[in-house]
């Protein structure tokens, strides 16, 4: 992926995704989740905040602010913001990330 507000370089590794993602400052995954249970994602995700910070909503109303050089845990049932511009190392399991990515796909095209 590579947009003005997002750059992803992922490869696949024994049913592993590892991402290398960096985001722009306003960047918010909200309306990109709509649809899905709880209109958030439903895929765990392990990662690393090289810079910035992921602001980390979760559906039972539980927030939680990711900065740099700590690790994290996302569990299902999040959505992400950036209020700084932000890079981090991710891992994720490909079958569940795959489902979460063709529903983000469909409403940036709904939103293009």
């Amino acid at each position: 992926m590579d947009t003005q507000t997002a750059k992803v370089n992922a490869e696949e590794a024994g049913g592993i995704t590892i991402s290398h993602m960096q985001f722009s400052r306003g960047t918010d995954f909200a309306p990109l989740l709509t649809g899905l249970k709880d209109n958030s994602c439903q895929c765990p995700h392990w990662g690393y905040v090289l810079k910035g910070e992921i602001i980390v909503d979760y559906s039972d109303g539980h927030s939680e602010k990711v900065g740099p050089g700590e690790s994290y845990y996302l569990r299902p049932g999040h959505s992400v913001k950036f209020e700084k511009d932000t890079q981090m190392i991710e891992f994720s399991p490909t079958d569940e990330l795959n489902e979460v990515l063709a529903h983000v796909g469909q409403k940036m095209a709904e939103l293009a």
